[in-house]
């Protein structure tokens, strides 16, 4: 997973540290069935991520969680900031 660039200093740390967790995260969605890896090596090495049946299978649930999360945001960020103590 190269990034587009390579600045020096903390930005470098911080751009190795992201492809780190996106190395991690891409693991375990393959590890768990989700995504599936094809290495190709011509004529530049790169791989390459696409979901799998049972990943796309979480599409429409995962499209209906951000519906929701859309409809009641503001219930969501009102007991954020009052505590659980608020929810009815």
């Amino acid at each position: 997973m190269p990034t587009q660039f390579r600045g020096r200093g903390q930005e470098s740390g911080v751009v190795l540290r992201v492809d780190h967790m996106r190395a991690q995260s891409l693991r375990g969605l393959e590890r768990n069935g989700f995504v599936s890896r094809t290495v190709h090596a011509d004529p530049k090495l790169r791989v390459e991520y696409a979901l799998t049946p049972l990943g796309r299978s979480t599409l429409e649930p995962l499209a209906a969680t951000c519906r929701w999360a859309s409809e009641h945001w503001d219930e969501l960020l009102d007991a954020r900031e009052g505590g659980i103590s608020s929810l009815g």
